[in-house]
């Protein structure tokens, strides 16, 4: 009997150590793509929670008065000129075709805002389209400002 009690413990242990893995593996994966963050070289006045050129402030805020019209919701990171949700990135790598987790300089943010391709809006669901618009207009914003933008995640 103890001899076929081993191999059925361990083809157990192995069973619960695999689904284990597949869940934290899948868990990591679930996170790294929720702690998606841009972030444009704008200066920010952390302790007024706002940016400090008023021009580039005023843009930004506009900007999410724009995609609240044309969509309802707005990433909630745009008035600071920045986004916070992987839709947004999704969004961006699609228009671009750029990876976006290493960092944009300004020029690279410029060239790529020349050649995006933002034509697929057709293909997007309508609850999607906050995060379209949020992405296209932070785009625009940070290249006609020469604004580089950071990736964190």
């Amino acid at each position: 009997m103890d001899i076929l009690v081993f191999p059925l413990v361990y083809i157990y242990m192995l069973c619960v150590c695999c689904l284990s893995f597949r869940k934290i593996n899948y868990s990591l994966i679930k996170i790294k793509k929720m702690c998606w963050d841009a972030f444009s070289s704008a200066k920010i006045n952390y302790s007024k929670n706002e940016i400090v050129d008023t021009d580039l402030r005023m843009l930004f805020k506009n900007a999410e008065t724009d995609v609240k019209e044309l969509s309802v919701y707005v990433d909630g990171l745009l008035h600071r000129g920045g986004l916070d949700c992987s839709a947004c990135r999704e969004m961006l790598e699609a228009a671009t075709r750029e990876n976006c987790y290493e960092d944009w300089d300004c020029d690279k943010v410029k060239s790529l805002n020349e050649s995006s391709q933002w034509g697929f809006i057709d293909e997007i669901k309508e609850e999607d389209l906050w995060a379209y618009w949020s992405a296209r207009f932070f785009l625009k914003i940070c290249a006609e400002n020469g604004l580089s933008i950071s990736f964190s995640y």
